[in-house]
């Protein structure tokens, strides 16, 4: 089992309205489902893959519901289990473009314990 913060400081940074209203734990669940999207339609080797494989779409079906609940309970930190945790993971291997908040979310899922 692995623990990934969802608490994010935010002090310092300008956000738009909207950021401030889903806060740092929905703040971060957002940006980890955005990078999972962005890695599920990535292009490799100059092939234009769409979607997830059958084990990977079981890990995300996963991962979603224990999003919704923690977006629903505000918890800090999520317990996942070790296939979960090298799903995000490896979906942060993406390319996508950074910013103040992404490198923290980024930074929390590096730091997975």
């Amino acid at each position: 089992m692995k623990t990934l913060p969802l608490k994010l400081d935010l002090k310092g940074i300008k956000l738009a309205d909207e950021e401030v209203k889903l806060g740092p734990v929905g703040m971060s669940l957002r940006i980890i489902n955005n990078v999972i999207n962005v890695y599920g339609d990535r292009q490799v080797a100059g092939k234009h893959y769409r979607g997830f494989n059958k084990p990977d779409r079981r890990i995300l079906y996963e991962l979603m519901a224990k999003f919704r609940i923690a977006k629903e309970t505000k918890c800090e930190a999520l317990e996942l289990e070790d296939k979960e945790a090298a799903f995000i993971q490896r979906c942060f291997t993406a390319e996508f473009m950074p910013n103040e908040v992404v490198s923290l979310v980024e930074a929390n899922v590096d730091g997975m314990k």
